[in-house]
């Protein structure tokens, strides 16, 4: 072992005084020779010298890896809702040439049991693995992961201790505390303006709202000072927002949900504003999204709320924030008669759920008249073009759930919400 150690030390210092001598002072031509490495190399060329360290970490050298960071590779699917192994995941290629899966199953050194992914942000990971306590509420640890150089950092808790406030939430009388609730993490992360990331925390607060509405609070977690802060006071929410499943899009994390309010909160100036959403329908009394996601810089929703299901608009949001427009109009007729295991066996044309489809996502292209929308219907993925109105199956995807919530009715398919679908990027950025 020590022999092995000494003999790799000493080829570094053979390497070291050979690229010295041929590259001399020259950083353009060995950044040149670099980039054309693979990530395994670069990891371990990190130690030559600190010139080459300082050169291979810099966010320059990292965009030249990977200019763009809005082009995913694949989608990372739990491979089943089974809770016994939560850690596994299915890949999905989205390139021409297959992308070989960045993993199978997600376990870091700390957590050999394995980890279960939160969110995926341009190329980085936010996890989590639960540690049996047997206390209420359980205990999690967190970890921010980049899946393409395999490096991984542990994220503190974000509880702090009990503080006063005023405003339209009280705090409690002195010696009382009431039990935190995490309701979600959200990772922002954007290399076109900064290598360092940020984790906002929505918890519960120390304190009730005048009507006795639930407070909650703010926090934010930044990479650069590897540290936890307060953001402003707390505020009372009457909603039914999802925080856990927050989607980051042009500086700001966005939640929605099936009732109340939806929300948004721009990072940088810590500002928590009301996202405005389309009407729901008077004969509803629920918001019915099938899908809300970010695709280079646009936000996107589809909501169905009448048959055939297979007609439905994509949504986006306007770039003031003023509301939503029809960006795309969908007919999936001619994919439920090329693939008939789309419409379930028994039921009447009128019937919401008639056909069998999950929105995996909605795919703004650099040029527009390449968009697209990925859907997952029995056994295969298949990519729809939403300005020619064709469509390919780009995969088969063939994967039987085990628990009956699971299923979306009948068959072996599983039902792939939005929020549970993971992209992979790759990525050079350190966490």
């Amino acid at each position: 072992m020590q022999y092995s150690i000494a003999r790799k030390s000493s080829q570094l210092m053979l390497l070291k005084q050979l690229t010295e001598a041929i590259f001399d002072n020259n950083d353009d031509l060995l950044i040149e020779v670099l980039a054309r490495l693979p990530v395994k190399s670069l990891l371990q060329f990190k130690t030559v010298s600190k010139r080459w360290l300082h050169l291979i970490s810099s966010p320059e050298f990292c965009r030249r890896l990977y200019p763009d960071h809005h082009s995913a590779s694949g989608i990372l699917v739990p491979e089943k809702s089974s809770l016994s192994s939560p850690y596994r995941y299915d890949f999905i290629s989205l390139n021409p040439k297959p992308t070989p899966a960045p993993f199978k199953a997600l376990r870091l050194p700390d957590d050999p049991s394995g980890i279960t992914i939160l969110q995926s942000c341009n190329g980085l990971l936010l996890c989590c693995t639960s540690i049996s306590t047997g206390t209420i509420p359980e205990v999690y640890n967190y970890y921010v992961y980049n899946p393409t150089t395999k490096q991984s950092v542990t994220i503190p808790h974000p509880f702090r201790t009990t503080t006063k406030t005023s405003g339209p939430c009280h705090g409690l009388m002195e010696g009382t505390r009431r039990p935190r609730h995490l309701y979600g993490l959200s990772l922002a992360f954007d290399p076109e303006k900064s290598p360092y990331y940020k984790i906002v925390c929505i918890r519960s607060a120390d304190s009730v709202s005048d009507i006795g509405v639930s407070c909650l609070q703010i926090e934010i977690y930044s990479s650069q000072t590897r540290s936890w802060k307060q953001s402003g006071g707390p505020f009372p929410v009457n909603s039914g927002a999802l925080f856990q499943h927050g989607v980051f899009c042009n500086g700001a994390i966005h939640w929605i949900g099936s009732w109340g309010s939806c929300f948004y909160f721009k990072v940088e100036e810590e500002q928590l504003q009301e996202m405005p959403m389309p009407q729901v329908p008077e004969d509803r009394e629920e918001r019915r999204c099938v899908y809300f996601g970010e695709s280079r810089g646009h936000l996107h929703l589809v909501e169905i709320y009448k048959s055939p299901s297979t007609h439905f608009d994509v949504y986006e949001m306007k770039k003031d924030y003023s509301g939503w427009f029809v960006k795309y109009k969908v007919d999936l007729d001619a994919v439920a008669t090329a693939f008939p295991t789309m419409v379930r066996s028994h039921s009447h044309p009128a019937d919401l759920n008639r056909y069998v489809f999950d929105i995996v996502s909605v795919e703004r292209e650099a040029k527009d008249d390449e968009s697209r929308v990925l859907l997952h219907i029995p056994g295969a993925i298949l990519s729809y073009n939403l300005k020619e109105k064709s469509f390919k199956k780009i995969s088969d995807f063939v994967s039987v759930a085990i628990e009956v919530k699971s299923f979306i009715v009948e068959g072996s398919i599983r039902s792939l919400k939005w929020w549970g679908l993971y992209k992979f990027v790759e990525s050079f950025y350190a966490v």
